[in-house]
């Protein structure tokens, strides 16, 4: 059912704080008492914006209103309230919270864009929800579409090892966790805000059929009849003293519910299993006699895995408590266990038993939700702008054919690429080109290698996103290092230090295998990669600098990006050419 906001005894509305001191209010305008009452052709999204300052107001007259929302238990503000219950965080009547502000000394995390349930459950015991989306400043849909998929798509081979490593959970590196069991409950972790929306709802409206039962009773009793009660009194008139009445009730047990049951069962036995795993290893690591989890893990590392443990329990714990919720309900108890041998087709008209089941089939696949196995790194749009364009650097040599003999700009794989740490290796005949993602640069020469980590830095800017080292017939040659930022245009010059340090202090005992290899900067080039949301393609060379701005967007055309970071490699060949390595 549809309920305006105007009708309603409480109001929520969102501020936008923009960085000039001005304020945009969004009221909610639509609310439904059932998510599956939700129709996007008339209910109304509240939307807001990515990496803008944000608060949340509830007003109400009823004192013992709550308001929950996606995104409250990552809040460590003290004006959100705990449910007794959920243990689900929420803002009480008439308060407010900051739901992001850029800051250095708070750590808040942004809302992605996509879709979050937001509910307000009233003293009276009902209940209303309503969706917000978040919008991205930077890309439209269809380009943060396309985004995501080219990640979900491309991140596999030697270029998922490199992410793997960067941004797995650092505890199964040490621990003995069975990493099926690890991976599943991270699928349910990253779905979870859905689940529980979805499962509370389910909990109050279930699908149903009315099913006929009937029973003999004396002619004079009131009785409901139909047409078999007629037909029976014409085919049995020795039974004239009896009625056949018909009594309806409501039947539960339907196969989508039966399968329904099924998934939620299992997903309760997978956490309480996980739980089970997760005491085990904790208890290992806290017992000094239990060598098998300590002899090569130093105190401090220890501790913080064990904290990182406990973190994962208590999330398993309040999952499991969550999905033990709807077992209260009725019609849970009617609905029979039995083992589908199809999926009904329910499953897929129903928007609430579709979600469920497809989350239960991505429990069973091989790989992780993109956003969940890798961290919350992948949570953030710049961080996943940042993955996409280091696999659009991977690409254009990952993807190179066989050119003319001299051609710039061409080059022949002659070896397949290998992943090292956190590195990607090609090899086009006698050059050599080592893509080294979110890789540190030490700050004196002794801790540089020539294969892995040839330069170092006199700056304070030592973490470029991506670098690209180069070499000649085993010779080092020169880096190109690159930086994605997911900003506008004009704001890219509050990076210019970090670019220029990146440009003029990076240095090489390696370059050209020369003696006085002091007086050459080994950085070829420092480009930045840009999102441009309306297509704009122009590579602009900053004057003086080594530093270019290029544009990169998805679902828009790359090949000035692509022939921009071929060309430079050709250039750099040629400069290797002029310094005698042929």
């Amino acid at each position: 059912m549809d309920t305006p906001c105007s009708t309603q005894p409480f109001s929520v509305i969102f501020t936008h704080v923009f960085q000039n001191g001005s304020r945009e209010d969004s009221e909610v305008q639509s609310f439904v008492e059932h998510l599956s009452d939700w129709d996007e052709t008339v209910h109304v999204y509240t939307e807001i914006r990515e990496n803008v300052n944000l608060e949340l107001r509830f007003r109400c007259e009823d004192q013992g209103a709550k308001c929950y929302m996606d995104g409250f238990d990552g809040l460590g503000d003290d004006r959100l309230l705990v449910d007794q219950e959920s243990e689900e965080n929420y803002l009480g009547c008439n308060a407010h919270v900051t739901l992001f502000r850029h800051s250095t000394s708070d750590n808040y995390y942004p809302y992605i864009p996509g879709l979050y349930s937001l509910r307000v459950e009233t003293s009276d015991g009902r209940t209303f929800y309503t969706l917000v989306k978040v919008i991205s400043n930077r890309l439209f849909d269809d380009q943060l579409a396309t985004m995501r998929s080219d990640v979900e798509g491309k991140l596999k081979g030697v270029a998922l090892d490199v992410i793997r490593k960067q941004h797995s959970p650092k505890s199964l590196v040490a621990l003995r966790i069975d990493p099926v069991l690890f991976r599943q409950y991270q699928v349910l972790q990253h779905y979870f805000t859905d689940i529980y929306a979805l499962v509370s709802d389910l909990a109050k409206k279930v699908r149903s059929s009315v099913a006929k039962e009937y029973q003999m009773q004396p002619a004079e009793m009131p009785a409901h009849v139909d047409v078999v009660s007629i037909q029976h009194r014409l085919k049995r008139p020795d039974t004239m003293n009896l009625v056949k009445s018909v009594q309806k009730r409501i039947n539960y047990d339907l196969p989508e519910n039966q399968m329904l049951k099924a998934i939620l069962e299992k997903w309760n036995r997978l956490l309480h299993e996980f739980v089970a795993c997760m005491d085990t290893t904790i208890k290992g690591l806290s017992t000094r006699k239990d060598y098998s989890f300590s002899i090569s893990l130093p105190l401090e590392r220890k501790r913080r895995l064990v904290e990182e443990l406990k973190e994962y329990r208590g999330k398993a714990m309040r999952m499991s408590g969550a999905l033990s919720l709807v077992k209260s309900s009725h019609w849970y108890r009617e609905v029979s266990y039995k083992k589908a041998l199809a999926v009904p087709t329910v499953m897929f008209v129903d928007v609430r038993y579709r979600k469920l089941y497809q989350i239960d089939q991505a429990l069973q696949g091989d790989e992780i939700p993109v956003h969940t196995g890798l961290g919350q790194q992948w949570k953030r749009t710049d961080q996943l702008y940042e993955i996409w364009g280091w696999l659009q650097v991977v690409d254009v040599f990952g993807e190179m054919g066989s050119g003319e003999a001299g051609q710039r700009g061409s080059f022949e794989i002659t070896s397949k690429p290998v992943a090292k740490d956190n590195m990607i290796q090609y090899r086009f005949g006698d050059i050599s080109l080592h893509i080294t993602y979110d890789g540190t640069i030490p700050s004196h020469p002794e801790a540089t290698d020539k294969w892995t980590v040839p330069v170092y830095t006199t700056g304070t800017n030592n973490n470029p996103d991506v670098r690209m080292d180069l070499f000649l017939r085993e010779i080092y040659i020169g880096t190109i290092m690159i930086d994605m930022k997911y900003r506008k245009r004009h704001a890219l010059t509050d990076s210019m230090r970090q670019l220029t340090s990146y440009a003029d202090n990076v240095r090489s005992p390696y370059i050209y295998g020369k003696k006085r290899w002091q007086k050459y900067r080994p950085v070829h080039q420092v480009l930045v990669l840009y999102p441009e949301k309306h297509g704009g393609i122009e590579v602009e060379e900053l004057d003086g600098k080594s530093i270019s701005l290029v544009p990169l967007t998805p679902a828009e055309d790359q090949t000035v990006f692509q022939e921009t970071l071929k060309w430079l490699v050709a250039e750099m060949l040629l400069e290797a050419d002029e310094e005698g390595i042929q």
